[in-house]
């Protein structure tokens, strides 16, 4: 007798089209952080049906040898949202944005490192091992 195969039913897929990816420019100013002298602190939001469900804050370099890169210093996603591409787009988004990013990489979450590693797949990278920092290169 044929073995009877059940339908299961797929995971409602989350609809990231209708994610708004905002850059708060009210919160963007000139400045210092840590070991980079100079830069610009810049504060980007995810929102969803109106509501905001994840931020990111960074530090684009301006001078030094790491100019023209964005460090990247913290990602929120709400906790009800996780695992649904949010982290992705708010990465991708400042990378398209600005074209270089970094990142201490292993000072970073298992959630992070684990969209640094499919950053890392999809474009350059290059690792400076002694300061832990992984860049990510757009171009």
């Amino acid at each position: 007798m044929p073995r009877k195969i059940s339908k299961r039913k797929s995971a409602k897929r989350f609809p990231i089209k209708e994610v708004k990816f905002v850059y708060d420019s009210d919160k963007t100013h000139r400045g210092e952080w840590g070991e980079f002298k100079s830069g610009i602190h810049h504060n980007f939001f995810v929102e969803y049906r109106g509501k905001e469900v994840g931020d990111m804050s960074n530090f684009e370099i301006t001078r030094g040898k790491y100019k023209g890169f964005v460090f990247v210093n913290s990602v929120y996603v709400n906790p009800t949202y996780r695992g649904k591409g949010i982290g992705r787009l708010l990465y991708t988004s400042v990378l398209k944005r600005f074209g270089n990013i970094c990142t201490y990489f292993h000072s970073a979450s298992d959630d992070a490192q684990a969209v640094w590693k499919y950053l890392g797949k999809r474009y350059r990278y290059e690792t400076e091992f002694f300061k832990d920092m992984l860049f990510i290169f757009r171009y």
